[in-house]
């Protein structure tokens, strides 16, 4: 059985992996949309659209990692012996 550093066990583990997961993901998601937002005020400022674009990818990005990694997650939650990140064999 693993026993996490403050001694919690695997399903303890693998929630609070999950918890600070969706936390990060929250906060790249709001950094992510407050980026796009002052680079939205920088191309009405300057008159440059590139500056607008670069913050709609910005956001596209942070989005989409999500997606991929919730991808990859699903796909090895579906295998029959997971993915080797959390199982212990």
């Amino acid at each position: 059985m693993f026993v996490g550093a403050a001694g919690l066990g695997e399903p303890h583990f693998r929630m609070g992996l999950l918890i600070l997961t969706a936390a990060l993901f929250t906060l790249v998601v709001v950094a992510a949309l407050l980026y796009r937002r002052g680079l939205n005020e920088l191309a009405d400022a300057s008159g440059t659209a590139l500056f607008s674009i670069a913050g709609l990818l910005y956001l596209l990005g942070a989005l989409l990692t999500i997606v991929v990694v919730g991808v990859y997650l699903a796909a090895c939650g579906l295998r029959t012996h997971g993915c080797g990140v959390l199982h212990d064999g």
